[in-house]
Formats: C-alpha cells, structure tokens, sequence
C-alpha cells in the first residue's frame, strides 16, 4: 500500500458541513447533540490505529443512541458524496498521487473506502481519516475477501 498523507479536517467541521442544510430544526439539534461522540469515536479510531488494535472497537448500531445507523448512511451519500460536504469528498479523493489507488497502484482512484465499515461503525462514516480513496476493483475486492472470512459464498475473486 501506498502512503498517504492524512486529512487534516476535523470530524467535527465535516460533519457540520455535512449537515448545515437540514431545515428540520429537530432533527439538526439531534444531529448536532452527537458531535462530541463523533469526535470521541475519531479519537478512540486514530489511537487504535496507531497501536493496531481497531479490532478492539466495538460495532454500532446507532450513534451515541439519538442517531440511527441509517441516519448516519444517508448523511454519508446525501450530503457527503452529493451534498454540502462534497467539497471534501472531492479533496480526499484527490490525495493519491496522479489519482492512482494507494492499495495496488495501478487502478485510478473512483472511490472512498472506509478501513472501518460505515455500516458497522456509523460513528466513524464521515471521519476523514476513516476514508481511504481507492480503485473499484480493491473496494470491492475487500467487500469479497471480507465476505470469504465470514462465510459467504464467493468462489472466486478473479
């Protein structure tokens, strides 16, 4: 893999970004009341990088028990990827040097892999230091080779 350099923005700043057009002033407050958990969760995932213990975080169902997983994922695609938040989307996916996958080196970058599943770790959806730009072929390679080690039925990877 190759190395990058990582975001320097804060979860706090993305995800207010992210959410700063919601006009539901119910549903922004709840979104807001997260922020220290989003951070929180951004913290306990850069340490356990750094000391290689991100197994050791738990999986999630909702984040900081006011927003559902589903509330977290929509955010992701509908204000990340397409919304107020996608000029940051498009700043992380222009970190590979000549665009080309840090994974294998050869693919053009055409999406953000997140290291730690959004749909397992809502909390860490929008944390940039949590999406890696990647290739297609190595995002969905990963989404195989994760299907094998629990189970699934793929029979082959090529």
């Amino acid at each position: 893999m190759r190395k990058l350099n990582a975001p320097g923005d804060s979860v706090q700043d993305v995800f207010s970004t992210c959410i700063e057009s919601y006009r539901d002033a119910a549903l922004k407050n709840r979104l807001r009341s997260i922020v220290p958990v989003l951070s929180d969760e951004a913290s306990r995932f850069e340490d356990c990088v750094l000391t290689s213990k991100t197994h050791t975080i738990p999986t999630a169902d909702n984040v900081g028990g006011v927003v559902s997983k589903a509330e977290m994922l929509d955010i992701y695609e509908s204000k990340f990827v397409k919304g107020t938040g996608r000029p940051y989307y498009d700043k992380y996916m222009s970190l590979p040097t000549n665009g080309k996958c840090p994974f294998c080196g050869i693919g053009t970058v055409s999406t953000l892999d997140h290291y730690l599943p959004k749909s397992k770790y809502p909390a860490l959806a929008i944390t940039p230091k949590n999406m890696i730009p990647a290739c297609r072929d190595c995002n969905l390679g990963k989404d195989i080779f994760s299907s094998e080690l629990r189970g699934g039925t793929v029979t082959s990877v090529f």
